[in-house]
Formats: C-alpha cells, structure tokens, sequence
C-alpha cells in the first residue's frame, strides 16, 4: 500500500505551487513529459515548415532543395570538375570578370573563402557559355593563364 501524501499547505489560492501538490517524483514525470511532448512539436513543426519551403535532407545530409533536381549519384559527385585559382585568377590581366563574378558567387553559396575552388562540369560549361565559347576553348584559356591546378 503507497503512502498517502500529507495535504498540501497553502497560504492562499497563488502560492500553492507544484512541488507543494505532489511528490517530486511527480514532479521530474511531468517535466519529462513537457520536454518530450516539445520536442515531438519542434520536429513536427521543422518538418511541415520545410516542406512547404521545399527544402530536405539529402542522402549525403546535406540540406537541399527538393525543387531543384539532383544530377547523378553521390559516388559520382564531385568527378569532372576542376580546381581552379580563383585569386590567381582575380590577379590576371585580361577580360575574366564574368568568370570571377560567377566563381565567387559559388564560393559565396558555399560559404568558402579558400583561393582555391573545385567546380563541376556544369559549372564550367555554364562559364563557357556566359563567355560565348566552347568549353573546350574557355578550358584551354584558363590553362594558358595558369590558373587551373587539376582536372579531376
């Protein structure tokens, strides 16, 4: 048979607080259950917010967007790019401005300050557009600048 716990004292209708009404076992059971039922509500929460903005956790944990689409598997990421130079290039005398311009957008987005940075095959093809060549020809340019340090 449990003890009966002794009745509550109580100065008035305000200063009959909790730990005065229950046992302390009581006590630390409703705050657990506070804190799951919290935590069951922000993960909720997270999860109905960041579909309606699009975004999920992709299977390399990385936040991403689910209205852009994924190009290839993650074993293939990262393969046919370059490392390039960007302050070299930043320091080379000629028309490389739009080049820069893009570059230090995608370092911006990554959230990188290193001098040098690895872009994708789409990257490059995309740079080339914006210059108006061929992506063989802008690749051979930037060779002949010295500012690309590795095919991969």
């Amino acid at each position: 048979m449990r003890p009966s716990l002794p009745a509550p004292v109580c100065a008035g209708p305000v200063a009959c607080t909790l730990p005065a009404m229950a046992g302390r076992r009581e006590v630390w059971i409703r705050v657990g259950m506070l804190l799951g039922a919290s935590v069951v509500g922000l993960t909720i929460t997270w999860s109905v917010l960041a579909r309606r903005r699009g975004v999920a956790i992709g299977p390399d944990g990385v936040v991403d967007s689910m209205r852009t689409q994924r190009i290839g598997s993650i074993a293939d990421r990262g393969k046919g790019g370059l490392a390039i130079d960007i302050e070299l290039l930043r320091s080379t005398e000629g028309d490389v401005e739009p080049v820069v311009e893009y570059l230090t957008y995608i370092q911006s987005r990554r959230g990188v300050e290193e001098h040098l940075l690895f872009i994708r095959q789409e990257d490059i093809d995309a740079i080339a557009a914006l210059e108006g060549q061929e992506t063989d020809a802008f690749l051979e340019r930037l060779q002949h600048l010295g500012v690309v340090i590795s095919n991969n």
